[in-house]
């Protein structure tokens, strides 16, 4: 078979051939671009990546062991401690897993061996620092113990001055077991502040003041005598016993602070190798990661390149395939194939006017050669089918005009009738309403004329009522100004009785200020009682007679103040009675306001039901005269609607005629149109 190349089916298999190969081309240029990546990636997975991987597990573990020292030195007990210690351990050796898989992933033996070497000096400051953290839980652990020593040893005393207080009525007595008391308690709290003092200086300052409670509470004892028992004297050597000795608070705080200092001097030395760990673990993790980051941008350039060639050939499949698209099956194919189907979609509408030309020796062109037969053949058959088609409208155009006709005349007779018909119907409807109407209306003016004599006798006897009821309304309107005047005099009184009680109000409450004041005097004059008693009871035998008259002054400064009190009790009932006496007079002025304005109101209303009744009174006698007027025109409608019954009953007979006359016209028409159309 002998390849033409007129034909479209070899253009178009030259076309596809042409844009297969090119695709051949893009694909192996995809191919390059993706070997190159995956031998970037295969660098990174296998070398740059575990190593960048490795280096950063270093740098975490490096910065976890910065913040588990300063947990280790500040260990509360020894099982945080351990806990802190086994912490620091796995961190080491993550730390060490790390450099071997450095090791292992391509790190220089100088770098790996720096590392190394960085980590074991951390290892060495933390061990260091294990026997100073050790040495502060042991003396904080024993001033905690002694602590709770200290506590049970001041309850004991405190139980033993107050049983001693229980026993005793002699008020310089009382007065020092208070400061026993007093004193025994500041002891205890100079123990406990202690795990507050943060330097030796402040150890001393807590312990200057311990030394001075003591002897304070020393002085008590020797005052008390007789008094103070040998149990409780005892009692009191062992709570001050806790102050001495190497294991004494005092200095096992001091203790416990060289220790944490020690402490933090160890850690820090770790830090500061640690740190340099850090400075190192960094670098490697900053090399490796450029190592990652160079093989990255090795792999994206071969990908950039593959990708730049796929564009290239892309571009140049598409701008053939563009070519081919555009030139040849737009331009030629399928402009020739489009005129030839509109052409016979004109021919299957019956347009024929378009003449097909097409003189190409492809496919195309033999189609277009057929359809210009098939043209012609429509033109000849379509000048057949006119002659026919004009023909048969001539006789259909008679046939209409006569129809036409007869249903013109049918419409116009039919409306004629009909409204002569509707004419006579309402005629004859209104004539029966109006007779109906007349009638009605007769009967009507018949029951109006005796309804209005009755209405006149009915409104005289209402303008007389109302003349009544307006007298009665100016007699209670006199009554209500008369009451207003009354509660308008009660409020003023009470507005006066309330301004008397307020009045009364004040002047207890300044006896209360006056009474609050010989309170004050009295509680300042029993505090010098007080400190007199004190003082008498320090100067021994010469102060005897001033303990006397110092008692004899705290009395009647507590009989002043029970006296003071009883007043202000009094005075707080009567400020108490005299609020709600205010407030029950407020509120009866409340009411006869409120009575007051209903009283205005009543009145208002009188004054407006006065008005209503003269209106009713006047309105009456104009009524009566209205009632006698339209009886006399009641007459005069009777007579119109008999005169109106007469004309309906004439009316209602013309009406029945005329609509009998429409309907034999009707008939007539009727017969008339129906001989025409079977003509």
């Amino acid at each position: 078979m002998a390849i033409s190349f007129h034909s479209v089916q070899t253009r178009l298999l030259a076309a596809f051939a042409a844009v297969i190969v090119i695709t051949l081309a893009t694909s192996a240029a995809g191919l390059f671009a993706f070997s190159s990546s995956r031998n970037a990636l295969d660098a990174i997975v296998e070398e740059t990546a575990p190593r960048a991987a490795a280096a950063q597990r270093l740098e975490a573990a490096s910065g976890a062991l910065t913040g588990e020292l300063a947990a280790f030195s500040r260990s509360r007990d020894t099982i945080d401690q351990q806990v802190s210690a086994s912490r620091l351990d796995t961190l080491m050796g993550e730390a060490r897993a790390a450099i071997d898989s450095l090791r292992q992933a391509g790190l220089s033996a100088a770098n790996a061996d720096a590392l190394t070497e960085a980590l074991n000096g951390v290892g060495s400051a933390v061990n260091e620092a294990s026997g100073p953290v050790s040495a502060k839980l042991e003396a904080v652990s024993a001033r905690e113990s002694a602590m709770r020593g200290v506590l049970r040893q001041r309850a004991a005393v405190s139980e033993m001055l107050e049983a001693a207080l229980d026993e005793t009525s002699d008020e310089g007595v009382i007065e020092t077991l208070l400061r026993s008391s007093m004193a025994v308690n500041l002891v205890a709290a100079r123990f406990a502040e202690l795990s507050t003092a943060d330097s030796a200086g402040e150890v001393s300052e807590i312990q200057d003041e311990y030394y001075y409670a003591a002897d304070d509470l020393s002085i008590n004892m020797a005052i008390l005598g007789d008094v103070a028992t040998q149990e409780l004297r005892d009692a009191i050597d062992t709570l001050l016993a806790y102050a001495e000795g190497d294991q004494g608070m005092f200095n096992l705080r001091l203790t416990e602070l060289e220790m944490i200092d020690e402490t933090e001097m160890l850690v820090e030395d770790a830090r500061i190798m640690d740190a340099a760990l850090a400075e190192i673990v960094t670098q490697t993790r900053d090399s490796a990661l450029a190592d990652q980051a160079e093989a990255s941008q090795g792999g994206l350039n071969a990908m950039a390149f593959g990708s730049t060639l796929m564009w290239v050939f892309a571009v140049l499949s598409v701008a053939v395939g563009g070519a081919v698209g555009y030139f040849y099956v737009s331009r030629n194919l399928l402009t020739r194939l489009t005129r030839i189907a509109r052409a016979m979609k004109d021919l299957a509408k019956g347009d024929l006017g378009q003449e097909i030309e097409d003189n190409d020796k492809d496919e195309i062109g033999e189609m277009a050669k057929a359809v210009a037969v098939f043209r012609q053949n429509a033109i000849e058959r379509q000048r057949l089918e006119q002659e026919s088609e004009a023909e048969r409208l001539a006789r259909e155009a008679r046939a209409k005009r006569i129809e036409e006709l007869v249903a013109q005349f049918d419409d116009v007779s039919r409306r004629a009738l009909d409204a002569v018909g509707n004419a006579a119907e309402e005629m004859e409807s209104a004539a029966t309403a109006l007779d109906h109407s007349s009638r009605s209306a007769g009967e009507t003016t018949a029951r109006v004329n005796a309804s209005g004599g009755r209405a006149a006798e009915n409104v005289d006897t209402v303008a007389a009522a109302a003349e009544e009821m307006t007298g009665s309304i100016a007699e209670i309107a006199q009554q209500i100004s008369r009451s207003t005047e009354i509660a308008q005099d009660a409020a003023n009184r009470v507005q006066q009785t309330n301004t008397d009680v307020a009045q009364l109000d004040e002047a207890a409450a300044r006896i209360g200020d006056i009474v609050n004041l010989i309170e004050g005097i009295a509680e300042q004059t029993n505090l010098l009682a007080l400190n007199a008693t004190i003082e008498a009871a320090r100067a021994g035998e010469a102060g005897k007679g001033f303990a006397v008259v110092a008692s004899e002054v705290k009395t009647l400064a507590e009989q002043t103040a029970n006296a003071t009190k009883s007043i202000s009790d009094q005075i707080s009932g009567i400020q108490g009675a005299t609020g709600k006496t205010v407030s029950a007079i407020e509120n009866i002025g409340e009411v006869i306001s409120e009575m007051n304005n209903i009283s205005a109101a009543i009145a208002a209303a009188m004054e407006e039901q006065r008005a209503a009744a003269s209106e009713i009174t006047r309105a009456a006698h104009e009524a009566a005269s209205g009632t006698r007027e339209v009886a006399e025109s009641i007459g005069q409608v009777d007579a119109a609607a008999a005169e109106t019954g007469q004309c309906a009953a004439q009316v209602n007979s013309a009406s029945h005629a005329l609509n009998t006359e429409s309907s034999g016209l009707r008939k007539a028409v009727g017969e008339f149109l129906a001989s025409v159309r079977a003509a």
